[in-house]
């Protein structure tokens, strides 16, 4: 009888592996996937996500398995056009029946403007009036987002929807304790210039009124120049940033050079959760994590 019970139990996780692996649910980046697993947890299922590890989004690129995953999945949770460029072919080339659901077209979602002035200076290659997708760095955002997937997994499992439903409630709770916490925190540090990597925290800026002078660079993809080092080093200087911060997923000698001659520090920021692991809790550790090395950083 036991050995019957344990090919049933194999059997049974199997079929609940393989189902992942077929990725009917489909997210793109971490913090995504981590407000889906969230609204999916108990299901006896949980979305599959694309960019795993240290990976950036910016500078992956899809294997030949997970382009075959999304063509046979029901959805695929994606941030927008514009941010995840490694989907674009593979999203045009889909069937019909595979759902896409784009969080910029969440229903309350609050979009800004990329910034190309005031520090956040434009390359060749911006498109003016284009918006910044970064937008689970705010939770207003990331409970609109939240919303949006709870309203697509019912129509798609409505068997499920009761418990989506419950889950979103319990989720919209950790949220609204998270900003609370964040707000407390960070209140102190909202005179203090800083320079981020790139522009990834202008949700998270306005949301708790940081002052964020600038960037290093526009397009992650590309390092600036000496000529754009020059400048930078000239604002940390006029503007009295307080911090410069870096991105694990890039090379941190950038960073290193700015600061010669200066009285700024250094310090790492983490806006998409590349040394994370996915899950639920993955979006709370991100905000906190950000939080904490903000503090870290600033409050020294």
């Amino acid at each position: 009888m036991n050995r019957i019970w344990t090919i049933v139990a194999a059997v049974t996780l199997f079929a609940a592996s393989a189902h992942a692996e077929d990725g009917k649910v489909i997210a793109s980046i971490k913090p995504l996937h981590s407000l889906v697993a969230a609204i999916m947890e108990g299901s006896g299922d949980a979305p599959v996500l694309l960019v795993t590890g240290s990976a950036s989004p910016h500078e992956f690129a899809l294997r030949p398995s997970q382009r075959r995953a999304l063509e046979h999945a029901d959805v695929v949770f994606y941030m927008g056009d514009s941010f995840e460029l490694f989907l674009d072919k593979t999203l045009a080339a889909l069937p019909a029946s595979v759902e896409r659901a784009p969080m910029e077209n969440a229903p309350g979602i609050t979009l800004y403007r990329l910034r190309l002035a005031h520090g956040f200076e434009a390359d060749d290659d911006d498109v003016p009036g284009a918006h910044d997708l970064h937008l689970w760095m705010s939770p207003a955002n990331a409970k609109a987002m939240a919303g949006e997937i709870v309203r697509t997994l019912s129509a798609l499992y409505p068997q499920n929807r009761t418990l989506y439903a419950a889950n979103a409630i319990k989720l919209d709770e950790k949220i609204d304790a998270l900003d609370a916490r964040l707000q407390r925190r960070l209140a102190p540090l909202a005179d203090k210039p800083v320079i981020v990597f790139h522009d990834a925290f202008q949700y998270f800026e306005k949301s708790y009124g940081l002052n964020v002078a600038g960037s290093i660079t526009i397009n992650p993809d590309r390092p600036p120049g000496a000529k754009r080092v020059r400048a930078l080093r000239e604002k940390i200087v006029q503007a009295g940033v307080v911090c410069v911060f870096r991105e694990p997923s890039f090379d941190g000698h950038v960073v290193a050079s700015l600061l010669g001659g200066t009285k700024a520090r250094s310090g790492v920021l983490d806006p998409e959760g590349a040394l994370l692991s996915p899950g639920p809790e993955l979006y709370f550790q991100l905000m906190d994590g950000i939080a904490r090395n903000l503090e870290d950083c600033l409050g020294s």
